[in-house]
Formats: C-alpha cells, sequence, structure tokens
C-alpha cells in the first residue's frame, strides 16, 4: 500500500535483453543513419557531413519508441522482491 518501502527487482537474464534493446537498437538505427544520411547526401549534391549528422540523430530518435515497444513485448516488468515492515 501507498507508504510502504519495497525492494524492486528484475532478473539477470530480462536486464540483458534490456540492454540490448534500448541501447543497443539505437545505436545500429544511428551508426545505419549516418551512413544512409552521408550517401543520400552526396547523391543529391549536399553536403554529406550534415545530411549524416541529421539522418543519425533522426534515425537514433525515431528507433527510441520501437525499442520501449521491444522492450515492453519481452515481458520485462519490475517485481516486489520483499517489503519492510
Amino acid at each position: 500500500s501507498v507508504g510502504d518501502r519495497v525492494e524492486i527487482g528484475i532478473s539477470p537474464a530480462a536486464e540483458i535483453k534490456i540492454a540490448f534493446t534500448l541501447y543497443l537498437v539505437p545505436a545500429i538505427c544511428l551508426i545505419l543513419g549516418v551512413a544512409a544520411g552521408g550517401w543520400g547526401a552526396a547523391r543529391a549534391g549536399l553536403e554529406p557531413t550534415l545530411g549524416s549528422l541529421v539522418t543519425g540523430v533522426l534515425f537514433s530518435g525515431l528507433s527510441l519508441w520501437p525499442a520501449r515497444r521491444l522492450a515492453r513485448r519481452f515481458g520485462v516488468v519490475p517485481v516486489i522482491l520483499r517489503r519492510e515492515e
């Protein structure tokens, strides 16, 4: 109930799934965005560095929503391990 002191935890296997999903997926999307942005900007006759930066940040930001949904789909929910009386 409200005001109780509790200890909350997540299993180690679940922690690895969360870390992979929430850190590696956006990092991979950032790398893909940088590559795609540089390539696309060069083909369009624009500055490749600026295109890489903008597209990389955009891909990384857009990947956070699906990454959070994937983490929830894994069923990773913190549980109460212990209540302090």
